[in-house]
């Protein structure tokens, strides 16, 4: 509201300035005649923001031409707050994926859109794989959020705008796709920021990534860091989108600002990159200080560290090397070889490399402006590998069972030769060679940078005769080289074995059948069976047959008219050698029993095999076709001895060495017969008991075998051990072969098998006959051991109160007692007394035995 003084006017032109730091409007008003106290109205109605300070300006002047302008009215007033109205700004691949979390970036809100205080931001994730979730938005007040997601799947987000009014009705979406299993293939590579001193901007590279074939376009986010992270932003974020070609893009500040770069595909997005670092191109670069992680023979692996030079500087490494003569004297022997490495790579394999030898490398790294200094020399060396082959292996003097072979030594030993290998036919033949001077070894040269090419040689024996080789030879250092040229060498004919399976039939003529030699050392040209003939011992002659085809030989049996004439048969292998294989070291086997060898003709065609022909290649040499030809014979094969001893009369030595055989084994029989006589006699001895008890034994006989029989069929195991308890007293015996034993009871009999030795009434010489005792029941008989001697004692009455013409010993005891035969300790009669019992017998008996007729008891 205006208010004006009256005076007149002529007019007065009013302007009306409103502005703000994002908006400025200028209305101006004219009033043609004014009047006094006039109040004017001024509506603003196209302000742009809510909750928005503006400043309005108003000033005045007389509509005239030198009029001028009143000193501004000025105001400020803020407009009402309302709901935000716009979204944050977000990009495709605003999102940073770190293995384990996902950030979110979107650029901020303008203040004059917030509407309102208390602005602030709602994130919520939405979805997953597609999926609708529930999850908890998050409240922020600055333009990133974390949330966990590792790019296993896809996940989709929301922004809202908020205020104290309320929430914006529109959103921002982000969609982050599971990550691809070529995922590295598609992103960005090399990846650095540049800064430009001069010029006061930054510039940030990159390289195409692997696979660009759908690529759309990139996009490149900056802002200033937040403290030392790379990846995280102070306040805001800023990004643009060019062209898929893009490699480089520059922008101006005065402030430090990190960059990034994000590959955008139709369907898929990488998210942002972040350059590592940034760095002045023209600071100083490192030195670099490598290392040796491996070595082999024909390469090795370097490896470095560049972490205290920002990777956004560096453009490449270089690595010189060349190959020198020893680890002291460094001077290269091989031109110098230069290798650019990826500025991406920290370890580097080179390859191509000598085995066995020593080299120089140095290195340093790059940047667009300079390079950086040399490494320190790093001195390496290679390890041994297999040498190249030997060569121009040949040879010479071929015997039948050795050669002598020649070669060179290899072009390229690649290490310390430790023996060569000679390979024949699957056989191996080891020489050792120690790398000291000699025929088969090597001499480093010091002159020279490889060693000394050398003539090597060596004699290959214990081959078998007439055999074909193909022989080459290797050489040996820490693995086997390749095979030299291999020779083709046949063997001279050698020595054949004798025939094996020799079997013998001589039932009519004597047949002899044998098989080829074990080791032929030839073509085995015939075989030869000798009857060899000798005269006590001394050999008279030999009869030779030669058999060409087959291997078996009939020869008839001789008629030995001469009984000192005896005949051997042997059977030998024959090999012809002509002049081209001839072996002079085998000329002793050569006719080294011609002195007694005859061979069979007409003369003598008895004691030759019915198949023996002379062989075409002797008819041969015999008839001078093959002079030079040799014969070399194996050793004879014993096949069949003293023929004669079967067909015509034997040696008077034998037969009384037959008959001293036959007289011997006469002898032996008549002297067991003899034997067996006397000891059968011994065993019938019969024995017979004096006459004195005679009498006693007839009562008694028939009582005695009741009670056995009894006593048999009571007893038991129990009774049996009782027999042979303590209690058992021995029976007297004369001549203690008999054994009986009486433990004081009616059961208790023990009776041997037999009484030997007692008086025969007959005859001197019958010294025993069967006791009646042992007839029956012997299995209840215990066996009383044999003591030697026996001195009995009997029982006697005091014959004082007896009368004096008894003279019975049964008479002397109560017929009631006796039950068995035998006398029972208790039932002798309280006036009887124990007086040893004797025989008297004259000392001289002459057979050694006591007569019963001749003693007195």
């Amino acid at each position: 509201m205006l208010h004006y003084y009256p005076y007149k006017r002529n007019g007065l032109q009013m302007e009306v300035h409103i502005q703000s730091p994002h908006y400025e409007n200028l209305k101006v008003h004219i009033c043609k005649k004014c009047n006094n106290h006039a109040v004017f109205n001024l509506f603003i109605d196209d302000l742009p923001y809510a909750y928005y300070e503006y400043n309005v300006s108003l000033r005045i002047k007389m509509r005239r031409g030198k009029a001028t302008w009143s000193d501004p009215y000025t105001i400020a007033f803020r407009t009402l707050p309302k709901a935000p109205e716009v979204p944050p700004t977000v990009d495709m691949s605003s999102f940073y994926l770190n293995g384990t979390h996902l950030r979110l970036f979107w650029h901020p809100v303008a203040e004059y859109h917030r509407n309102g205080s208390n602005f602030h931001y709602i994130v919520k994730h939405m979805q997953q794989n597609g999926v609708a979730i529930n999850r908890s938005a998050i409240h922020t007040e600055v333009s990133t959020a974390a949330f966990s997601c590792d790019g296993t799947y896809s996940c989709e987000f929301s922004i809202w705008s908020s205020n104290e009014m309320g929430v914006s009705l529109l959103n921002s979406r982000v969609y982050v796709p599971a990550l691809p299993k070529n995922y590295d293939s598609h992103t960005p590579l090399g990846i650095r920021n540049v800064y430009h001193a001069l010029d006061r901007n930054y510039t940030l590279f990159w390289n195409a990534p692997q696979d660009a074939k759908y690529l759309e376009n990139y996009t490149v986010f900056w802002c200033q860091p937040k403290s030392v992270a790379s990846n995280e932003c102070y306040n805001i974020i800023d990004f643009t989108h060019l062209d898929k070609n893009a490699r480089n893009f520059t922008i101006q500040q005065n402030q430090s600002v990190v960059l990034a770069v994000a590959a955008n595909y139709p369907n898929f997005y990488t998210g942002m990159h972040w350059a590592k670092c940034t760095a002045d191109v023209s600071n100083d670069l490192e030195k670099l200080e490598p290392e040796i992680v491996d070595k082999k023979a024909y390469s090795m692996t370097v490896r470095w560290s560049s972490e205290r030079v920002c990777a956004s500087l560096i453009k490449g490494y270089k690595i010189e090397y060349c190959r020198t003569k020893f680890t002291t004297n460094l001077k290269c022997i091989d031109k110098i070889v230069h290798l650019n490495v990826d500025k991406r790579d920290n370890k580097y394999e080179i390859t191509n490399l000598e085995p066995n030898s020593v080299y120089k490398m140095q290195m340093f790294m790059y940047s667009d402006e300079k390079k950086g200094p040399l490494s320190d020399v790093l001195v390496m060396s290679t390890q041994e590998a297999a040498s190249a082959p030997p060569r121009n292996l040949t040879y010479a003097e071929v015997t039948s069972q050795s050669v002598s072979l020649a070669w060179l030594a290899p072009e390229k030993a690649n290490g310390k030769i430790r023996y060569y290998i000679i390979t024949y036919n699957r056989e191996n033949n080891i020489l050792k060679c120690n790398n000291t001077i000699g025929p088969n070894c090597f001499n480093l040269s010091h002159s020279e940078n490889h060693f000394n090419i050398e003539h090597l040689s060596h004699t290959l024996t214990n081959l078998s005769s007439f055999t074909r080789y193909i022989i080459c030879i290797k050489a040996y250092t820490v693995a086997e080289s390749l095979p030299s040229n291999c020779v083709n060498v046949k063997t001279f004919v050698g020595v054949p074995t004798s025939p094996t399976q020799v079997k013998v039939d001589d039932a009519d003529d004597i047949a002899i059948r044998w098989r080829k030699p074990e080791v032929p050392s030839g073509r085995v040209d015939y075989y030869e069976v000798i009857v060899e003939t000798k005269l006590q011992d001394t050999i008279q002659s030999r009869y030779i047959s030669r058999i060409a085809n087959g291997m078996q030989c009939t020869i008839r049996k001789p008629n030995c008219d001469n009984t000192n004439i005896k005949y051997t048969i042997s059977v030998r292998s024959v090999n012809i050698a002509y002049a081209n294989e001839t072996d002079e070291k085998l000329f002793h086997h050569y006719n080294n029993s011609q002195r007694y060898d005859n061979y069979i003709n007409g003369e003598n065609e008895d004691l030759g095999c019915m198949e023996a022909a002379t062989p075409q290649l002797y008819k041969d040499a015999m008839n001078g076709a093959n002079k030079q030809s040799i014969e070399y014979r194996s050793v004879e094969v014993n096949v069949f001895n003293s023929i004669c001893i079967a067909m015509v009369k034997a040696d008077g030595k034998l037969w009384l060495i037959i008959l001293c055989i036959i007289m011997g084994t006469a002898g032996l029989v008549i002297g067991g017969l003899f034997i067996y006589r006397r000891c059968h006699q011994m065993a019938s001895i019969n024995c017979k008991i004096p006459d004195t008890f005679e009498d006693l034994v007839k009562r008694n006989d028939d009582k005695i075998l009741r009670t056995l029989e009894h006593t048999a069929a009571e007893h038991s195991d129990e009774t049996k051990q009782k027999n042979s308890s303590e209690y058992g007293r021995l029976l007297p015996s004369i001549s203690n072969d008999t054994e009986y034993s009486y433990d004081g009871s009616d059961r208790s009999w023990t009776i041997g098998s037999k009484s030997t030795y007692c008086p025969s009434i007959d005859s001197p010489t019958d010294y025993c006959v069967q006791d009646p005792m042992t007839i029956a029941n012997t299995q209840f008989l215990h066996t009383v051991p044999e003591t030697g001697y026996v001195i009995m004692n009997t029982p006697t009455a005091d014959m004082s109160a007896q009368p004096k013409e008894s003279t019975n010993v049964a008479s002397v005891f109560n017929p009631t007692i006796m039950s068995n035969g035998y006398v029972r300790p208790n039932d002798l009669p309280q006036n009887m007394v124990e007086k040893p019992f004797t025989i008297k017998c004259p000392f001289g008996a002459t057979d050694g035995y006591v007569q019963p007729n001749s003693c007195q008891t």
